[in-house]
């Protein structure tokens, strides 16, 4: 259960660096903001939706989408809208916003990384493919294994939130040099989120 603990965040926190999904582009959103209630929940929620990926793949649980390509359609498409709504209402929104106290926004920010990862079952496949890599060595399969998916899943969430606590610390730490720009660049965030959101929609329509 340990190595699966130790393997489930790694692969949770280095596996979060190179993301630039829309969970990631809120969290810089939200970093630049000013707001680390809002990063940390918001990793938070998007954690919790990734270790039960994790744990749907050490269960071998990646045929019910297989055999239900509408499901993944729907989650996808799902998602792609939310994405779509989230980037508006970031790139939209009244220029002091971000500077405001957003109660509201940080206490919803839980749910809302839960469903953006929970809706995108390309990290169910990703979660696959690592455990398919993993079982291929001796050493690291019992870490993948069933018994253990669920240590794997808790690790797995761990790291993704040590990930991206860090990232908001250094952001913050890089706000202040920004000074008036923060604003623009989060409004630029959100134009990002729409683009990738419209991506989306265009390939479930393609």
């Amino acid at each position: 259960m340990a190595l699966a603990l130790v393997v489930g965040f790694l692969l949770g926190f280095f596996g979060s660096i190179p993301a630039a999904g829309p969970l990631a582009v809120l969290l810089v959103a939200a970093a630049l903001a000013g707001q680390p209630r809002r990063v940390l929940l918001l990793a938070i929620g998007g954690a919790f939706a990734e270790g039960l990926w994790a744990l749907a793949a050490a269960r071998g649980l990646g045929w019910v989408l297989e055999a239900h390509p509408a499901l993944d359609r729907a989650l996808r498409t799902g998602g792609a809208t939310l994405v779509v709504a989230m980037g508006l209402a970031l790139a939209l929104a009244p220029r002091r916003a971000s500077e405001a106290p957003a109660s509201e926004r940080a206490t919803s920010a839980l749910l809302t990384g839960f469903v953006l990862v929970a809706l995108n079952p390309s990290f169910l496949a990703s979660w696959i493919a690592s455990c398919a890599v993993l079982r291929a060595y001796p050493a690291l399969a019992p870490a993948v294994a069933p018994a253990h998916a669920v240590a794997l899943a808790v690790g797995a969430a761990v790291g993704v939130v040590s990930w991206f606590a860090t990232l908001g610390r250094l952001l913050a730490r890089y706000r202040e040099r920004l000074g008036a720009w923060h604003g623009q660049l989060v409004r630029g965030l959100g134009w990002a989120l729409v683009a990738l959101g419209l991506a989306g929609l265009l390939q479930r329509l393609a």
